[in-house]
C-alpha cells in the first residue's frame, strides 16, 4: 500500500471520493478494512511532514492544503456532511478507537485537532459524546505547541461547543471523578491560553 499513499492532491481527491461512496452506497465493512490497511501508511506520512517541520524544512502551500484535506477527508471531517447531522451510520461506537489512535500518533498536527472537533459537533456527536475530551486532552497535553500555533478555521468554536455540552451533562459528576475532571480542565486551560472567554466561563464552573 505503500508505494500508493502520497500527499498530493490526487491522493487526496481519492480518499474524498471513497468517503462519497460509503455515503451513498454504504459497505461498511470493506470501508473501514480499506481505512485500517490505509491507516501505518498515512500516519508515517504525517510523521515525515513532522519530522520536515521540526528540521526547518518548509512546507510548501500546495503540499500543505493536500495534506490538510488529506487528513481532513480520511478523518471524515470534510465538509460533506449536513450541517444538523449528528451521527452517521458507518461510523459507530466500535470506531472509537480510530480517532483515539489519530489522537495520539498524529496529534502533532493542527489539521487533526480541527478534525476530532469537528467530528464531535458533526457526525460523531451523538456516538463518541464521552470520548472526545479523552482524545482532545490527548492532543493538547503531548502537542504544547498548538497553544501558539495557528489553527484551522473554527477549530477553537468547535472544541468550545462540545465542551459546552459535555459540562451541562456531566457538571454534577465531574467534581467527584478526578480523572475526567483533569481531563477536562486540559482542555479549558487550553481555551484560556488562546484567549477564549467561553473557555474562561467553563473553567470556572468546574474549577
Amino acid at each position: 500500500m505503500m508505494p500508493c499513499v502520497s500527499m498530493d492532491d490526487t491522493f487526496a481527491t481519492w480518499i474524498w471520493e471513497i468517503v462519497v461512496c460509503e455515503v451513498e452506497r454504504p459497505r461498511y465493512e470493506a470501508f473501514w478494512n480499506l481505512w485500517n490497511l490505509l491507516q501505518p501508511d498515512i500516519f508515517r506520512k504525517c510523521n515525515e511532514i513532522k519530522m520536515m517541520e521540526k528540521s526547518g524544512s518548509e512546507v510548501y502551500f500546495v503540499d500543505r492544503y493536500a495534506f490538510d484535506r488529506l487528513i481532513k477527508s480520511y478523518l471524515l471531517a470534510s465538509e460533506i456532511w449536513a450541517e444538523n447531522l449528528t451521527s452517521w451510520d458507518s461510523l459507530k461506537h466500535e470506531n472509537a478507537n480510530f480517532y483515539r489512535k489519530a489522537a495520539v500518533t498524529i496529534g502533532y498536527h493542527p489539521i487533526v485537532l480541527y478534525s476530532i472537533a469537528y467530528i464531535l459537533n458533526s457526525i460523531g456527536k451523538d456516538t463518541f459524546s464521552k470520548e472526545g475530551v479523552e482524545w482532545l486532552s490527548i492532543i493538547i497535553k503531548n502537542n504544547p505547541h498548538l497553544k501558539k500555533a495557528d489553527l484551522p478555521m473554527n477549530t477553537q468554536y468547535y472544541i468550545e461547543e462540545y465542551m459546552s455540552g459535555l459540562i451541562k451533562r456531566e457538571k454534577a459528576t465531574l467534581r467527584r471523578e478526578e480523572h475526567r475532571r483533569k481531563q477536562v480542565l486540559v482542555v479549558l486551560d487550553f481555551l484560556v491560553e488562546r484567549g477564549s472567554e467561553v473557555g474562561f466561563g467553563m473553567r470556572e464552573d468546574v474549577v
